[in-house]
C-alpha cells in the first residue's frame, strides 16, 4: 500500500469530512512526525468526584479514539458536577465544518 492509500485511511477514520490542504497538511505531519499512541491516563472515580466546577462534556460519536456515547456513560458515572453533555452525531475525532461550529457557540456563549 503506497503512502497517498495509508494516508487516506487514516483520514478517513479520524476525520468527519477534510479538504486537500487538511490532507496535505496531515499527511506531512504523519510523515515527519514521531507520534505518541500511548494509552492516556484515566482519571479515577475518586479524583472525579473531587471536581466541583461545573464541566461539560463534547463528544463525537464516530470518534475511534473516544467513542462518544461510552465516554458520555463514563462521565455520566463519575463527574458529580457534569453539568451539560453535547454529542455531535455522525461527527468522528475530528468534526466537520457544522460540529466546529457547535463548539465554537458553545464557548462562546460561556
Amino acid at each position: 500500500m503506497c503512502h497517498n492509500e495509508l494516508e487516506k485511511k487514516v483520514m478517513d477514520v479520524l476525520f468527519s469530512e477534510y479538504d486537500d490542504f487538511a490532507f496535505a497538511y496531515m499527511s506531512t505531519t504523519f510523515q515527519n512526525c514521531n507520534m505518541d499512541f500511548s494509552p492516556l491516563p484515566i482519571i479515577s472515580k475518586k479524583s472525579a468526584k473531587n471536581i466541583t466546577t461545573p464541566l461539560t462534556i463534547i463528544a463525537a460519536e464516530k470518534d475511534i479514539m473516544f467513542p462518544g456515547r461510552k465516554m458520555i456513560k463514563r462521565a455520566k458515572r463519575i463527574f458529580p458536577s457534569l453539568n451539560e453533555i453535547i454529542l455531535l452525531e455522525n461527527s468522528k475525532h475530528v468534526p466537520n465544518n457544522k460540529d466546529f461550529k457547535i463548539i465554537e457557540d458553545l464557548i462562546l456563549r460561556n
